[in-house]
């Protein structure tokens, strides 16, 4: 009896332990859980809109933060900073904090490590316990932001808190139970103490784990007075029953308090929902509607009724197409109904959709890690209506440069005929008559007149002609589509029309591009091919005599292309402007008078195949072209592959 008694009592102390240790971990948990919820509110307020504004930034983080920290919560919220491309841009709030803005997180060694973690898993993940620049020790949380629209990798939102009150807290609570604890973290080398005592100190204790954020951490707890050894006297089992019913009523309290942080939490993550802009709902696993933001449910009026959690989202979409809430699906309801449903199992990326009202919406939708489904609707109505505007546009200009060069083209080549004919006018028949009446010497000159009259009349002709040429080159462009995707192709491609216009290239030709067929590049080879017959031409038109040679560099991650050409010009133009892409003028874009239209639309086709140009004025004389091209990384091709 004696020994069962022994037992027991170790038991309830064990019971004790057990429950208090449970009561501080689901204290570190919670007030954990609320930095990982600040995290993830910016970070998707940033995916939403990445061109943020620091005051804009500054009131989403202000928001999140007052919304995500309660009364009784014990951690600080130092600051909250956004690094787009790793280099940090924004902090709230801004003062004392500004002094970190510039950072680049790539030559911080002791922080990289983490950023490039929450790069990859794009869940929270938490760093620390660490000492803090501002005292004191901290934990720091971080989160990847992907752009909405783009998926691209945007950048890293981190929040920094300072955890002293709050371990010390727990450290008090622990001391008013006559505890000893140790919480030790499973990603730290050996399982290194994160707070409280020793571990070897702390004999057979009970062990809680921790959800902290990403990280798994351990609770260990022991009695400071030990364990059991002896059984109390025979009156004291009665006492232990009480003590008994009062554990119970502990532990009911203490899940009363843990229901109650979940509604709490509950409630800020859908305080969080609603403060998006877009539209956002979320389906569980069984795709049953869980919880939406008031937009998602305005831009589905007709279907609004049905968004009460533990809906299917085929009974939801399937009541949108009876009640006529999709414009598409209007007289094709069955087949669009179907459609829809393939693409929401599959996610096949995302889609635009009209709605009856007249508004069109971009469909997202991604597949959680547990099988949930979240989607984002966002509202394009007027860059839809705005891309219909420009097309039309375009259309209309299109068609208008078709019919004007006809209507160009005719009295241009009637002009030109014409003028073959001053050119020699003794084919006239009254030059005969003129002979017959007037000195040989006096005709002689006024022949001379007219053919050099006629020459300049043909010369401006010609260029008029060229000029409406190659205005309708660029119109033509301007209505093409981009090439379907950039593709792997070789040097000797682009460099074909060099070839067979006669020229070559620049005397000694580096080793590594004897065999131009052995250098591949990233680019579409139909434009590139057409962006240096268009440089070609500049040469020949712009010149009398031209001098041109043609440099080609090839480095492990490009090649280069350099035209310079020299020699006397047939227009003098406005020199002196180092000039590179579109057709802005001073220093940013090929002005049409500077380079001519040849230039502009080689600089055109060189950014549709995928490289960058650059053109210089040198002087009066010299023309410099440069087209870059992206080599191909065999190396991470291979890697890749391996």
């Amino acid at each position: 009896m004696v020994e069962k008694s022994l037992n027991f009592e170790r038991s309830e102390a064990r019971f004790d332990v057990e429950v208090q240790a449970q009561r501080l971990a689901q204290r570190i948990e919670r007030e954990t859980a609320s930095l990982a919820l600040m995290a993830r509110g910016v970070a998707t307020a940033l995916a939403r809109d990445t061109d943020v504004t620091q005051e804009a930034f500054a009131a989403i983080a202000e928001k999140i933060r007052t919304a995500g920290i309660s009364a009784d919560d014990d951690i600080e919220v130092l600051n909250i900073g956004a690094a787009p491309d790793l280099v940090v841009r924004y902090v709230y709030p801004e003062q004392p904090n500004n002094v970190v803005i510039g950072l680049d997180y790539r030559e911080l060694p002791t922080q990289y490590p983490s950023v490039l973690a929450a790069m990859a898993s794009r869940q929270p993940i938490i760093v620390g316990p660490v000492d803090l620049a501002q005292g004191g020790r901290g934990v720091i949380v971080r989160i990847a932001v992907n752009d909405l629209f783009t998926g691209e990798p945007w950048g890293v939102v981190s929040v920094v808190a300072r955890v002293d009150a709050a371990f010390d807290n727990v450290a008090a609570l622990a001391e008013q139970a006559g505890l000893d604890f140790a919480i030790t973290g499973d990603r730290m080398q050996d399982a290194a103490l994160v707070f409280g005592e020793p571990l070897d100190e702390i004999a057979e204790g009970v062990t809680v784990p921790l959800d902290v954020v990403d990280q798994r951490w351990t609770l260990t707890a022991a009695p400071k007075a030990g364990w059991p050894q002896r059984a109390s006297d025979w009156h004291l089992i009665w006492m232990l029953f009480a003590f008994l019913g009062s554990s119970v009523f502990v532990v009911y309290l203490i899940l009363d308090r843990f229901y109650s942080a979940r509604r709490q939490a509950e409630d800020r993550l859908q305080t969080a929902i609603d403060a998006i802009d877009d539209g956002f709902a979320i389906y569980d696993a069984n795709d049953r509607f869980l919880t939406s933001n008031a937009t998602y449910k305005a831009y589905y009026l007709r279907s609004a009724e049905k968004m009460i959690p533990g809906t299917p989202f085929a009974e939801i979409i399937r009541h949108g197409v009876d009640n006529g809430e999709y414009l598409d699906a209007i007289g094709n309801e069955d087949a669009w109904f179907e459609e829809r449903m393939r693409r929401h199992r599959h996610l096949e990326g995302s889609s635009i959709q009209a709605l009856a009202d007249g508004r069109w919406l971009k469909v997202s939708e991604k597949r959680l890690a547990d099988g949930s489904t979240v989607g984002f609707r966002v509202d394009i109505t007027e860059l839809v209506r705005a891309r219909k505007s420009a097309e039309a546009a375009n259309k209309a200009k299109t068609v208008f440069l078709d019919q004007m060069s006809h209507e160009l083209r005719t009295p241009l080549s009637v002009l030109l005929g014409y003028n073959r004919f001053l050119e020699n006018p003794k084919s006239f028949g009254s030059f005969s008559e003129l002979e017959e009446r007037g000195s040989a010497k006096d005709l002689e000159g006024f022949v001379r007149d007219i053919a050099r009259t006629s020459s300049r009349i043909g010369a401006s002709g010609r260029q008029l002609l060229g000029l409406v040429d190659r205005i309708l080159d660029i119109s033509d462009i301007d209505a093409s589509s981009d090439c379907a995707e950039l593709t792997v192709i070789g040097l000797d491609a682009v460099l074909a029309p060099i070839v067979e216009s006669g020229h070559a290239l620049t005397e000694p030709v580096d080793d590594a591009i004897s065999n131009p067929s052995e250098i591949d590049i990233v680019g579409c080879s139909s434009e590139l091919s057409r962006a240096v017959n268009a440089v070609l031409r500049h040469v020949s038109h712009a010149y009398v005599t031209p001098e041109l040679s043609v440099d080609v560099v090839a480095e492990p991650a490009s090649v280069t292309l350099t035209f310079k050409v020299s020699g006397m010009r047939r227009a003098v133009p406005n020199p002196g402007h180092l000039l590179s892409g579109g057709f802005a003028r001073n220093g940013d874009g090929i002005g049409k008078n500077d380079a001519g239209l040849d230039l502009v639309i080689a600089d055109q086709l060189v950014r549709r195949g995928g490289g960058t140009f650059r053109y210089e004025r040198a002087d009066s004389e010299t023309d410099i072209v440069e087209i870059r091209l992206t080599r191909v990384d065999l190396e991470g091709l291979q890697s890749n592959a391996a």
